[in-house]
């Protein structure tokens, strides 16, 4: 499970060729799917995936440092970081 204020549902589906790990949708019908996660040091770690209409200053999967790149449509990528 990733570390944060919500929990995200564990699955083992498919995005395209991106396996999606965790999913998640905030209160403002916001989907969130969690792709990739790597440990940096001893205690953060960054998050990456793929969001469609999302909350641009968090993702509810990760608390911390958040960025995204527009890719097409309403879809973005997002890396998120703990602290």
């Amino acid at each position: 499970m990733v570390p944060g204020g919500y929990r995200g549902v564990e699955t083992n589906a498919w995005a395209g060729s991106f396996a999606v790990t965790e999913y998640a949708i905030d209160s403002g019908s916001g989907v969130y799917l969690l792709t990739g996660s790597t440990q940096i040091g001893f205690i953060e770690a960054r998050y990456f995936g793929f969001a469609r209409r999302l909350n641009r200053t968090r993702t509810p999967l990760v608390e911390g440092g958040y960025r995204l790149g527009r890719l097409a449509g309403d879809w973005c990528w997002f890396a998120a970081t703990t602290d």
